[in-house]
């Protein structure tokens, strides 16, 4: 990031408009008024991240599941940042999940507008990472407390041939890593749809739960060594299969084998009960979570799953 940034009332030229800057949100971006007082962002970034999403967005600007670019900034002139203006939600999806888990119908629909999203990326060749950027604009309708349902910041998408995805560099909040990302092993496509159904069932249970969790925190050595064992413990085990995986080493193959979860123990998830998951919900979300990538079911076709069927409020 440059050592200058945006002040409070500080005007910005884009190509379309002029932007007053009214607060500064995180060290990346700020709330702005356009000139009919309408409240939208601007998000200034090293260009690469900027430019990718640039890039996406204008590619995928028909696209109502994806965050929409506004304007892009001209002046003051990009230093070795640069700037664009995106339409402005209330809130993360996640904020409201933290006071109550997503109804039925609600997480249908967030599930429905994620998967569009993902799907239009991952038919051009881009992993888009971090699927629990989702957000939502508040309405209350009946059980819906909210619309405009979006997937947003694309600065970190990678394309599927890009040296980060075939060498399997670490991206994105650990506990949402699929398997194979976790251990640092060549990822496609497939990551984003684990990360996918790990992000949905944290908000379906609602009050910041997240599954793969360890007991350790995060500075801890064994902190990834523990997610691990929970990908075993919750969807597991392994299947034989994941010994003929690209990237697959003595290294990987010995943390794997040290997973030490008795059988009882194995594949908890999918022996859930009713009072703790929906039926619809978990057998859903049972036939996404698949260690082995190729095992897991593409955006397209989750988006034919028997789920979006259901009537449930």
């Amino acid at each position: 990031m440059a050592s200058s940034a945006f002040n409070i009332g500080q005007c910005l030229k884009g190509r379309l408009g002029i932007y007053t800057i009214t607060e500064r949100l995180y060290p990346t971006t700020w709330l702005a008024t356009d000139a009919t007082s309408q409240v939208v962002v601007i998000k200034r970034d090293v260009p690469k991240r900027v430019d990718t999403e640039r890039t996406l967005l204008r590619r995928f600007q028909e696209n109502s599941s994806l965050r929409p670019m506004i304007d892009e900034i001209q002046e003051p002139r990009p230093d070795e940042c640069a700037a664009i203006v995106l339409k402005h939600y209330d809130c993360h999806v996640g904020e409201i999940a933290k006071e109550k888990g997503l109804s039925p119908r609600e997480a249908r629909c967030v599930g429905s507008r994620v998967l569009q999203a993902l799907r239009v990326m991952h038919e051009t060749g881009y992993i888009y990472v971090k699927p629990a950027n989702i957000l939502v604009n508040l309405c209350q309708d009946g059980d819906m407390r909210f619309k405009d349902v979006c997937l947003a910041d694309l600065g970190d998408a990678i394309p599927t041939d890009s040296v980060e995805a075939t060498s399997g560099y670490p991206r994105g909040t650990p506990v949402f890593r699929s398997p194979e990302a976790t251990l640092m092993m060549p990822f496609t496509t497939a990551h984003d749809i684990w990360s996918f159904g790990a992000t949905l069932i944290s908000l379906i249970y609602g009050y910041n739960f997240s599954i793969f969790s360890p007991a350790c925190k995060p500075d801890d050595e064994m902190y990834v060594d523990g997610i691990v064992r929970n990908f075993h413990k919750y969807f597991g085990p392994f299947p034989p299969s994941y010994l003929t995986l690209p990237g697959i080493d003595d290294v990987r193959l010995e943390a794997l084998t040290n997973i030490t979860v008795e059988g009882k123990d194995r594949g908890l998830f999918k022996r859930a009960s009713s009072t703790e998951i929906r039926n619809q919900d978990h057998d859903f979300i049972w036939d996404l979570m698949k260690l082995d990538h190729r095992d897991r079911p593409t955006a397209a076709r989750l988006l034919e799953h028997k789920w979006f069927a259901d009537s449930t409020s």
